[in-house]
């Protein structure tokens, strides 16, 4: 289980991620759960992770249609728990484990951020009021920094 209680470098995260048996994220509903952002479910399917999710959120929609793990009411503390055995389970997870190596590589950072990327490439130059290059520069600038 982890709990974050400070920052934690990219980098740390990811590798936490990696070692996970399970991505577990049970919410009640509300926003956050609604809006559970995309970040989360690239890094997710990025570990390689079976999840588990509370039903009405973007992840629990990806996870109900690529079959990346289970969904769950978050008022159902019986189906909740039986769910986390069944996603940490290796012959249960196993299936799992094979999709998510199916489908990981279309969720890269780099396949998620595509259409802004090519956006940025295409952007034509700068217009009123900013310097030579301006904001299309600095965009292209943190492409390069997120691209390494």
């Amino acid at each position: 289980v982890l709990v974050m209680t400070e920052p934690l470098s990219r980098a740390r995260y990811r590798g936490i991620l990696r070692e996970a048996s399970a991505v577990v994220a049970c919410a009640s509903d509300s926003a956050d759960n609604r809006l559970w952002h995309g970040a989360s479910a690239v890094d997710a399917i990025g570990a390689q992770a079976p999840v588990l999710c509370t039903r009405g959120s973007f992840m629990a929609t990806l996870t109900e249609e690529l079959r990346l793990g289970y969904t769950t009411a978050p008022s159902d503390p019986v189906d909740v728990a039986e769910k986390i055995a069944r996603v940490c389970d290796s012959v249960n997870s196993g299936p799992i484990r094979a999709r998510l190596r199916e489908v990981a590589s279309h969720f890269s950072w780099e396949n998620a951020a595509r259409p802004l990327l090519d956006f940025l490439r295409d952007v034509p130059g700068s217009s009123g009021g900013t310097t030579e290059g301006g904001w299309r520069d600095s965009l292209l600038r943190a492409k390069e920094r997120l691209l390494g």
